[in-house]
C-alpha cells in the first residue's frame, strides 16, 4: 500500500465547510472564514479561543447543531490559516472588534449570534465596545468572562510565557499541558493529536503579544442590553465559575447556564448539553430571537 492512500483512508478527513473565503480586514490582513450548515437558518459566528482554530467546532459544523443553523467560523489572527501579523496588532484594542466586523460584513450574517469560547469572549466585549448591539442577535459568553481575577491573569500569563519559550521542546510541552486541562475527559488520541497540531501554529511572538490584552469590560457589557448566555463548565481548570457568575451578573439580561461534569471545553465535551441550553436560549423557529427577562443561574441538562 502506498502512503497517498493510507492518508485519505484515515477518519481525519471529513466533510468540510460550505464554503471558505480569505477576508481582509481593516489593518489589512488576511483572514480566513469558513461557512456550515444550514444556509437558511440563524446565523452563529463561533470564536475559538487562545492557540484555537476552527476546527476546535467540529462537533457543532459535524452534527445536528449545522441542521439548525449557519454556523460561521474563522481563524483568529495569529491562528490557524489566518495571518500572523506583528506584536502591537494583538494587544491594541479594537483590533479584535474590526476583525470580527469585517468577517461579519464578508458573510453578509444578519442579526448573528456571537459565540465566543475563552479568549473568544474577549474578542466579543471587543466588538461591543467598538460597534455595539444593534445589529446582533445574542451573545454567548462560552467558559470565558469579562474580568478575569487577578490570580487568574497572573496565571495565565505564566502559562502563556511557557508556551511562547524560545525552546521547541519547552513549547510543545507547554502547550501540550494546556490542552490537556481544557478537558475533564481527555478527547480521543486522534482528536487530541490534530487539535495539538493548530495548537502549534501561533507564533510564539504572537501569542507573548496577547498576554497584554485588557481584562476588563464591565463598562461595555453594563450598557450592552442584548440578551446573553453565559454557559460555564463547573470543573473549568482555566477559568473560575466566579468568572462566569461575575459576567452573568454585569449585564442586564444574561443567564447563567452551569455545565456538570465537563471541562473548559464544555461544548466538546458534551456538545448535546450545550447546544440544548443554546437551543432554549436563541430558538430557531423564532429565527434565533433571543429571549428575554432572564435571571438567575440553572444548570445544563
Amino acid at each position: 500500500m502506498t502512503v497517498l492512500p493510507l492518508i485519505l483512508s484515515t477518519t481525519i478527513l471529513s466533510s468540510g465547510p460550505t464554503h471558505t473565503s480569505h477576508v481582509r480586514t481593516a489593518d489589512g490582513l488576511s483572514v480566513a472564514v469558513q461557512e456550515w450548515g444550514n444556509p437558511k437558518g440563524p446565523a452563529v459566528v463561533l470564536i475559538h479561543g487562545l492557540l484555537q482554530s476552527h476546527l476546535s467546532w467540529t462537533k457543532q459544523t459535524g452534527g445536528s447543531f449545522a441542521r439548525r443553523y449557519r454556523i460561521i467560523t474563522y481563524d483568529l489572527r495569529g491562528h490557524g490559516e489566518s495571518d500572523a501579523p506583528s506584536a502591537a496588532r494583538y494587544y491594541q484594542k479594537g483590533r479584535w472588534g474590526e476583525e470580527l466586523h469585517a468577517v461579519i460584513r464578508a458573510v453578509h450574517a444578519k442579526r448573528p449570534i456571537l459565540v465566543g469560547w475563552s479568549m473568544g469572549g474577549i474578542v466579543l466585549s471587543d466588538y461591543l465596545s467598538r460597534y455595539g448591539s444593534s445589529d446582533l442577535g445574542g451573545l454567548v459568553y462560552l467558559d470565558s468572562w469579562i474580568k478575569a481575577p487577578d490570580a487568574g491573569h497572573r496565571a495565565a500569563s505564566d502559562v502563556i510565557a511557557r508556551m511562547a519559550a524560545p525552546d521547541l521542546a519547552t513549547r510543545i510541552a507547554a502547550r501540550t499541558a494546556f490542552l490537556r486541562a481544557c478537558f475533564l475527559r481527555q478527547p480521543p488520541a486522534e482528536a487530541f493529536e490534530r487539535q495539538l497540531a493548530f495548537n502549534m501554529l501561533t507564533p510564539p511572538k504572537a501569542l507573548s503579544a496577547m498576554v497584554n490584552r485588557s481584562f476588563d469590560d464591565d463598562a461595555t457589557a453594563r450598557r450592552t442590553r442584548l440578551p446573553v448566555l453565559v454557559y460555564h463548565a463547573e470543573r473549568d481548570a482555566l477559568m473560575p465559575l466566579a468568572a462566569a457568575r461575575h459576567t452573568a451578573s454585569t449585564f442586564p439580561n444574561a443567564r447563567l447556564v452551569v455545565a456538570k461534569n465537563v471541562g473548559h471545553a464544555s461544548f466538546y465535551e458534551d456538545p448535546a448539553a450545550f447546544e440544548r441550553a443554546f437551543a432554549a436560549s436563541f430558538p430557531p423557529s423564532m429565527g434565533g430571537v433571543g429571549r428575554v427577562g432572564w435571571a438567575g443561574e440553572t444548570n445544563a441538562r
